[in-house]
């Protein structure tokens, strides 16, 4: 677990009809080492699936707004992602795992291209309330790092 870097965020999903899902999302980021670092991120998502043999495999695609402040300045600008995956049942936990490819809307040199794989554990602990955890791994582009990514959350249904 890094020590220098941190995000949360808060998504909402709504079920359009059996097979289309819509999101939107929000993310706080931040960067406390030898540079300081924040950003916002704001996106809406739509997400494809259908159940095939008792897996739900899904599509999704994403856009959006990100706002990076950092000690030598700030900018804005558009960013955009495509995944796949499928969600796999068992009798105690769902298993997703998942691919994705995230980039924004500057140019080549400058944009933070990234592929990301990942895996989530989940179960539902009440008929409402499901709780996950996960790890990826995103190969960035343009930089000379890559990160490994650990996430815990709940998921409630209303």
């Amino acid at each position: 677990v890094s020590p220098a870097v941190y995000n949360v965020g808060l998504a909402v999903n709504l079920p359009v009809n059996a097979y289309l899902d819509v999101g939107a999302a929000y993310s706080y980021g931040w960067l406390s080492r030898s540079i300081s670092a924040h950003t916002n991120t704001l996106g809406a998502t739509a997400t494809g699936y259908f159940s095939f043999a008792g897996m739900k495999p899904f599509l999704s695609a994403g856009l959006g707004e990100q706002w990076v402040h950092t000690q030598f300045g700030s900018s804005d600008f558009g960013v955009w992602g495509v995944g796949t995956g499928v969600e796999i049942p068992s009798k105690v936990f769902t298993v997703t795992p998942s691919i994705s490819y995230t980039d924004d809307l500057q140019r080549s040199t400058l944009s933070s291209q990234q592929f990301t794989f990942g895996v989530e554990l989940s179960r539902w602990v009440t008929k409402t309330t499901s709780a996950y955890a996960g790890v990826s791994y995103s190969d960035i582009s343009h930089i000379n790092y890559d990160a490994w990514n650990y996430s815990v959350g709940l998921r409630v249904k209303f």
